[in-house]
C-alpha cells in the first residue's frame, strides 16, 4: 500500500509504502496494524496528527484497511488525541462523582 501523509512542518504531502499486517507483534487478538516501511506501526494519533491517506491499495489489503479504520477512535474522543483506549482523562461528570465518594482522581483540592 502507498500512504500520503503531512509532516507538522510540511506544505506538501510526502509518500510512503506500508503493509497492514494482523502477522506482526504490536497486533493483539488478531487487529490489523499498518507496518511503515521503517518498520515503525503507525498509530492513530499519528494517523490524524499527519493527516494520513491512503494513495493505493491492494485489494487483499482492502478488508484489513477497513477493520482498522473500525477500531481507530472518534476524533472528538480523548483516547484518540492521547493515542490509547480510555485513557485517564475522566468527563467533568465523573471526576465530580469521584471527588463526592472521596476517591482519588480528576481536579479537586483536598478539603482541610
Amino acid at each position: 500500500m502507498k500512504l500520503s501523509y503531512l509532516g507538522l512542518m510540511d506544505t506538501e504531502r510526502s509518500t510512503i509504502k506500508a503493509t497492514i499486517t494482523t502477522d506482526h507483534p504490536a497486533s493483539s487478538y488478531g487487529m490489523p496494524v499498518i507496518v511503515l516501511e521503517d518498520g515503525g506501526v503507525l498509530d492513530y494519533t499519528s494517523a490524524i496528527l499527519l493527516d494520513y491517506r491512503v494513495e493505493k491499495i491492494s485489494e487483499a489489503e482492502r478488508p484489513l484497511l477497513e477493520q482498522w479504520q473500525r477500531n481507530m477512535p472518534p476524533i472528538d474522543s480523548p483516547a484518540a488525541t492521547l493515542g490509547r483506549k480510555g485513557g485517564s482523562v475522566k468527563s467533568p461528570k465523573k471526576a465530580a462523582a469521584a471527588r463526592e465518594n472521596g476517591k482519588k482522581g480528576g481536579h479537586h483540592k483536598k478539603d482541610k
